[in-house]
This record gives structure tokens, sequence and C-alpha cells, in this order.
């Protein structure tokens, strides 16, 4: 493997060891971490790592990236815009996409029978306020901006659960502005 090859693979299986997404610094932690590339042959490693994942950027300055949008080579995007130093692996399908799955089929099957039973406390209430929802915050296209929520009521069993996507910049509550709902029919 020549040595492109191997920082190319190392920020791949680094950015997939954090999740699909990851700070500069974080990368450079996992590779330090992994320590499958002898760091100390290298006087600035870290140049390294940026030069790999520009070249394999189209979010990169221009001249910079290898290859044309949305090729092979266009690995790695800028996950919060340019010059944030927050790269995600593109096209990345990480496993909590299979959790979110299993987590919306437990919601179909299980929500009419636990309505019947008490609400305080209910695994299935704290399963969709807590547990899928923070599936949803580690796909990758997730960031700071955007609030994942998850109700089955206040006090009381909603008529349906249900959770929320929402852009901060528009609204940060499901009383006002939009946002992106899954809304579980009875």
């Amino acid at each position: 493997m020549d040595a492109k090859s191997m920082w190319v693979n190392e920020i791949i299986q680094s950015l997939m060891d954090l999740g699909g997404t990851g700070t500069l610094n974080e990368i450079y932690e996992k590779i330090k971490e992994r320590g499958n590339i002898n760091l100390d042959k290298y006087e600035d490693w870290q140049a390294q790592v940026r030069r790999n994942i520009y070249q394999h950027s189209s979010d990169a300055k221009e001249g910079v990236f290898r290859g044309k949008p949305g090729d092979s080579s266009d690995l790695f995007y800028s996950v919060k815009g340019k010059g944030s130093g927050v790269w995600g692996l593109r096209n990345y399908l990480s496993e909590n996409n299979e959790s979110i799955r299993i987590g919306l089929i437990k919601i179909m099957d299980e929500y009419l029978v636990e309505k019947t039973k008490p609400f305080k406390e209910n695994p299935l209430g704290n399963f969709v306020r807590h547990q899928i929802t923070s599936e949803f915050e580690k796909l990758p296209f997730i960031s700071e901006k955007y609030k994942v929520d998850g109700s089955v009521g206040t006090g009381k069993w909603a008529a349906v659960p249900w959770i929320a996507i929402m852009n901060t910049e528009i609204t940060t509550s499901t009383q006002s502005g939009y946002y992106i709902v899954y809304l579980f029919s009875q």
C-alpha cells in the first residue's frame, strides 16, 4: 500500500470509529490511538492528514481536490462549512442506521400496548425521549444546528408518538415553525 492510500484509509477508519464525523483534532487523536502509522517518521504528520482530506474533498479550496464532485475520490465533506475543521465521511452509513430502523419498528409494534400501562417511567416512553433520539443525533448530517426531540406525551399518553428534527435557526419547539417529524399512526 502506498503512503497516500495508507493515510486515506487511516482517515476513513478513524472517521468510522468516530461515528462518521469529527474535528481535525478528534481525527488526529483517533489516528494516534489506532497506532497503525509510525507517526515519528513524519515531521508534521497532521499536515499529512489535512492534505489527504483536502485532496479527497470537493469542499476543499479550489485547485486542491484532485477529482470531480461526487466521483469515487470525493470521500470527505466539510460538516459545518469550509474552514470549520469538522469533517465527515461522505456516504457513511453507520451502524446506528440499523438501530434507527429497529427502533422505529419497536415504537410501531409496542406503542398501542404500552399506552394501556402507567405513563410514569414507562420503558418505551424513555426509549422515545432518549434512546432513539440519541441515535438520530449520531447521523453524520445532524450537527449542532439541529435539535432532535421525541415524545409520547406530557404527563399522559399522546394519541401518537413523534420524533422531530428541528433546525434551531428556525425553531426549537414543535409548537411553531417548520421541521421534519416522524408521526406514528394509530
